[in-house]
């Protein structure tokens, strides 16, 4: 990744309060599991031609 693109990442981070590794870690396990069920593509189920969702 180039210097340009972390600057970005990192200027991205700081309006959330983190400047440091330490503190992104700290962010990171500190976050609630994201539900993501609502962005799953359905799948068609070609025996009755059906549209389901995968579980």
């Amino acid at each position: 990744m180039r210097q340009e693109e972390l600057q970005k990442i990192w200027k991205a981070l700081s309006k959330y309060g983190i400047h440091t590794e330490e503190e992104l870690n700290t962010a990171i396990k500190l976050m609630k599991p994201l539900n993501i069920g609502c962005m799953v593509s359905p799948v068609k189920n070609f025996e009755n031609e059906k549209t389901v969702m995968v579980k």
